[in-house]
């Protein structure tokens, strides 16, 4: 099974790119409260790149904050 379908198979959401707002809407947050969040790990997860968190860094923030199960 490829490592794409493996993290879809388990109800959490899949590790990609996300802007801020996709991001919050995951946890279930506004986005003012999410970026508040990310303020104590700012130095790990660095700047985004444009609109986007990369895919290395949605890593960093699934693994500090948990990785948010789909609805």
């Amino acid at each position: 099974m490829s490592e794409k379908n493996e993290h879809m198979d388990d109800g959490r959401a899949p590790i990609r790119a996300y802007t801020t707002q996709e991001l919050a809407d995951l946890y279930g947050v506004p986005r003012r409260s999410f970026t508040n969040w990310l303020k104590d790990h700012k130095v790990n997860v660095g700047r985004r790149s444009g609109h986007f968190y990369t895919i290395k860094q949605v890593k960093i923030i699934f693994d500090s904050l948990e990785r948010p199960y789909l609805d």
